[in-house]
């Protein structure tokens, strides 16, 4: 329920609302915001150009360290360049350095001995081992330690061991 008001413009506002309750207060105020209010297009350009005028009267303080027009060294631009710059060459310089490869730590590995019949220890046992060994022996360079069948001497017994283990299915090339 509205109560009545008197139309007279002159009215105090403070009068006015006074004279209103809450519930009425919201439910006519829930009322205007349904319709539209049309406004037209001349108000619209007049609010919009005393807006321009007064944001084009507000100066800026005047501060060396953030005006641009003073100093344009300090523009967003420039030190954005300037960022880019510096974040290359620390990028090439961590990159090319002599100790980016020990950027990592060093993780123990357990001690795993190497198979006797790797001749050439490249981790695997395969043919090539076999062509190494054959070599030392005709070059007589081989050591004790390639005696894979424990007769007491390196020869050609211990390269046909080693070539049936690289080429055998079940097991080969380690």
């Amino acid at each position: 329920m509205t109560p009545q008001t008197n139309p007279n413009p002159d009215q105090d506002l403070e009068q006015l609302l006074a004279e209103l309750d809450a519930q009425s207060l919201s439910a006519d105020l829930a009322k205007l915001t349904q319709s539209h209010i049309f406004a037209p297009p001349h108000v619209d350009t007049h609010i919009l150009a005393t807006a321009a005028d007064h944001l084009q009267t507000i100066q800026r303080p005047a501060s060396s360290a953030t005006s641009t027009d003073a100093h344009p060294i300090f523009s967003w631009k420039f030190s954005a360049a300037i960022s880019a710059a510096a974040a290359a060459a620390i990028t090439i310089l961590v990159l090319l350095s002599p100790f980016s490869n020990n950027i990592s730590p060093q993780i123990p590995v357990a001690n795993i001995q190497p198979l006797p019949e790797d001749i050439n220890e490249d981790g695997s046992v395969d043919i090539l081992d076999a062509f190494t060994l054959a070599r030392q022996i005709r070059n007589s360079t081989q050591s004790l330690t390639a005696d894979l069948n424990n007769d007491g001497s390196v020869d050609n017994a211990d390269v046909e061991l080693i070539t049936q283990r690289a080429v055998s299915l079940s097991g080969g090339g380690a």
